[in-house]
C-alpha cells in the first residue's frame, strides 16, 4: 500500500518537479524468486525475476488543461493564447483560466526484472531484461468547473493596448490558428471558454512502456573483515513508446559491517 506524504502539484512551472506520486494512494503486490539451475565447485548460474505491480487511485491534482473546438478537434498550444471578458483592462493567459483542480485517476503500473547471475570464486556477471508499463492517465473537471461562459478567445491581434471589447473576440475558426484574426464583433457565438471547448486530454499523462537491458560485472571481497564489493555496468533503454532511447553507464560499491 502507498500512503502519499509528498507534494501536489500546482501549475506554476512548465515542467514541475513533484515530490512523490502526486498525491495519489496505491495498492498493489509482487513477486519476485531466484532459481540456482546449475552449480559446480566455486561456480553456479541463477536465475532471478522480480514483478511488482500497483493500482494509483483517484485523487485531486491542479493541472493546466486544453483547448478544443466544439467538434473534439484539439487546438495545439491553445493553453498560450490570451483571453478575456468585456471590460477588462488587460487580457488573461488562457492558462491561468484552464489550471484548475481536476480529477486524476493514474490507474495501473507495472515494473518487472528478470536476470542471470555467474557467479565465479568472487566474481559476478549479470544479464538482464527490465520492462516497465504504465497506463494512461483519466482526468475529469470537477461538476462546477467552466459551466459559464465567463472568458473567451481574443483574435491573435489583440495586443492589449485598449480595455477587452467584443470586437476583440475570436470566432472558433480563428481561435485554432496563429494567421486568422477574424473578430466575432459581439459577445455571442465566440469561442468561450466553457466545458465544450476544454480538453482534459492535454493534461493527461498517456501511457507509457519501456524495455531495457542491462549487463554487469562485480568483484566481492567476502574475506575482509568489512566484505565488500565494487561492480560497473551498462544498459540500453530501446524502442517504446515513451520517446526515450538511451544509453547507461553506472558503477557502485558497497560493504557490510
Amino acid at each position: 500500500m502507498t500512503i502519499p506524504v509528498g507534494t501536489h502539484p500546482d501549475a506554476r512551472w512548465v515542467f514541475e518537479p513533484v515530490v512523490g506520486n502526486g498525491g495519489h494512494f496505491a495498492f498493489g503486490g509482487g513477486l519476485d524468486f531466484a532459481y540456482k539451475f546449475w552449480e559446480k565447485k566455486h561456480q553456479n548460474l541463477k536465475l532471478t525475476g522480480v514483478a511488482n505491480y500497483r493500482y494509483l487511485f483517484e485523487a485531486t491534482e491542479f493541472r493546466t488543461l486544453g483547448l478544443k473546438k466544439s467538434d473534439g478537434t484539439k487546438v495545439n498550444w491553445g493553453q498560450y493564447r490570451l483571453a478575456g471578458r468585456v471590460g477588462d483592462q488587460f487580457a488573461t493567459p488562457t492558462a491561468n483560466i484552464l489550471s484548475k483542480d481536476v480529477s486524476v485517476t493514474p490507474r495501473s503500473q507495472l515494473d518487472s526484472m528478470l536476470y542471470l547471475t555467474y557467479n565465479n570464486k568472487n566474481w559476478t556477471f549479470d544479464l538482464g531484461y527490465n520492462f516497465f508499463w504504465k497506463d494512461g492517465e483519466n482526468v475529469e473537471l470537477k461538476a462546477h468547473d467552466f459551466e459559464s461562459n465567463d472568458y473567451a478567445i481574443l483574435i491573435t491581434t489583440y495586443v492589449g493596448t485598449t480595455p477587452v471589447a467584443a470586437t476583440h473576440f475570436a470566432t472558433e475558426a480563428s481561435a485554432t490558428t496563429d494567421t486568422d484574426a477574424t473578430a466575432v464583433g459581439s459577445a455571442t457565438n465566440c469561442y468561450y471558454l466553457n466545458r465544450n471547448h476544454v480538453d482534459t486530454d492535454a493534461a493527461e499523462t498517456p501511457s507509457m512502456m519501456t524495455h531495457k537491458v542491462f549487463a554487469g560485472i562485480g568483484y566481492n571481497w567476502k574475506e575482509w573483515k568489512y566484505p565488500s564489493m565494487l561492480a560497473i555496468g551498462g544498459a540500453y533503454e530501446f524502442d517504446g513508446n515513451d520517446g526515450l532511447e538511451n544509453w547507461q553507464i553506472y558503477a557502485k560499491y558497497g560493504f557490510k559491517f
